[in-house]
C-alpha cells in the first residue's frame, strides 16, 4: 500500500484539478493535498472576475492595479508669503518753473531725483524749465542730458548792451538756439519723448495759454522758451498752468520755484532752491544754480519718498 499511495495522491490531484476547471471554480478553490488541507507550498488563488463578466483567470484590472488617487494641488501661495508686499509707487508730476539763469537749478533737481531713484511720471516746463525738462525727457538718460545741456552756452542767452548790438545779436542768437535744438531733437515729436512732457505755451494769438504734449519739439520749445529763444510768444501765467496740471495730474505735483513767488494753486510740494546771489541774467553762474537744485532735493528727500510711496531711507537700509 505504501508503494501506491503517492501515485494515487497524484492522480487524485489531477482529478480534482480537472473537475475544478470544468466547474470554473479553480480561481476560488485552493489547491489541496491528499488529506484535504492546503499544502505548505501552495499559493493563494487569484480572485475570480467571472462575477463581472470578465475572464476567469488573471487580475481584475487589465493593466495592473488601480490608478492612485490624484494628489490635491496646493492652495495658492499668498503674495506676501515670501516677504513684505512691495509698496505702491506713484511717480511725481514735476513742474519746472521759469527764471532764466536761475532756472538752471532745474538741472540739479533732475540729477538729484535720478540719484535718489524718485520716479518721474511727467514733466511740465515753463520757459527755461521747458528747455531743461525736454533735454532730460527726450530719452531719460542722465549722461545724454548733461551732454546736451553743454550745447547751450551762457552767451546764447545773455542780453547785450546797446541798441545796435542788441538787434544784431537777437537774430544771431535765435538762430543759434534753433540750431542747437535741432541738433538734439531733430524732427522728433514731443509725444515721442521717453518721459511724458507738457510744454506751457502762450502764443501771441492765445489769451489763455495752454499745455501741449504733441507736435514738433523744436518749434514748440522755441515758443515755450519765450524771450530766451527770442520768440514772439509771451510768458505763461503760473497759476493757470498749475491749475491745468492739477486737473490732469495722475500723481503728486512737485513744483520747482526759482523765483520769490507765492503759489496759491494746490500742489503737493514746492521746492525752492537756494539761489542767493544769482540773478536772472547771471548765466555764467548756472553751475551754482545746478548745485542749488541738487541740494534742495536732498533736503526734502524724505518728503519726496513719502509722496511717491517709497519707504524712508533708514527703513530701507535696515532691511
Amino acid at each position: 500500500m505504501k508503494h501506491v499511495a503517492r501515485p494515487l495522491s497524484t492522480l487524485r490531484k489531477l482529478v480534482v484539478a480537472v473537475a475544478c476547471i470544468s466547474a470554473a471554480g479553480c480561481a476560488t478553490a485552493p489547491h489541496r493535498n491528499a488529506g484535504g488541507a492546503a499544502g505548505e507550498g501552495d499559493k493563494k488563488a487569484e480572485p475570480s472576475s467571472t462575477a463581472t463578466g470578465g475572464q476567469a483567470f488573471g487580475p481584475p484590472e487589465p493593466f495592473g492595479p488601480p490608478e492612485p488617487a490624484p494628489i490635491p494641488s496646493p492652495s495658492p501661495v499668498s503674495v506676501n508669503a515670501y516677504g513684505p508686499q512691495l509698496p505702491s509707487v506713484r511717480p511725481i508730476v514735476l513742474v519746472l518753473g521759469s527764471g532764466a539763469a536761475r532756472g538752471f537749478a532745474s538741472a540739479g533737481v533732475l540729477k538729484a531725483l535720478q540719484e535718489e531713484k524718485i520716479p518721474i511720471g511727467m514733466i511740465v516746463g515753463l520757459e527755461v524749465g521747458a528747455l531743461i525738462g525736454a533735454l532730460y525727457a527726450v530719452d531719460g538718460n542722465i549722461n545724454h542730458f548733461e551732454w546736451a545741456l553743454l550745447k547751450f552756452k551762457a552767451d546764447m542767452f545773455r542780453k547785450q548792451e546797446g541798441l545796435v548790438s542788441s538787434l544784431f545779436e537777437t537774430t544771431s542768437k535765435a538762430k543759434r538756439v534753433e540750431r542747437e535744438l535741432l541738433s538734439v531733437f531733430g524732427a522728433k515729436d514731443i509725444s515721442q519723448f521717453k518721459i511724458p512732457m507738457k510744454l506751457a505755451l502762450h502764443p501771441a494769438t492765445d489769451s489763455k495759454g495752454t499745455l501741449i504734449d504733441q507736435g514738433a519739439a523744436v518749434t514748440n520749445l522755441i515758443c515755450a522758451m519765450g524771450s530766451l529763444s527770442k520768440s514772439k510768444c509771451t510768458s505763461v501765467d503760473l497759476e493757470a498752468v498749475l491749475q491745468m496740471v492739477r486737473e490732469r495730474a495722475e500723481g503728486p505735483i512737485v513744483y520747482v520755484s526759482m523765483n520769490e513767488d507765492s503759489v496759491t494753486s494746490p500742489t503737493d510740494l514746492v521746492l525752492k532752491p537756494e539761489l542767493t546771489g544769482i540773478g536772472k541774467d547771471d548765466f555764467e553762474k548756472r553751475n551754482e544754480a545746478v548745485f542749488g537744485g541738487k541740494k534742495v532735493v536732498q533736503k526734502n528727500i524724505e518728503t519726496l519718498r513719502s509722496l511717491v510711496g517709497l519707504p524712508a531711507e533708514n527703513q530701507e537700509g535696515s532691511k
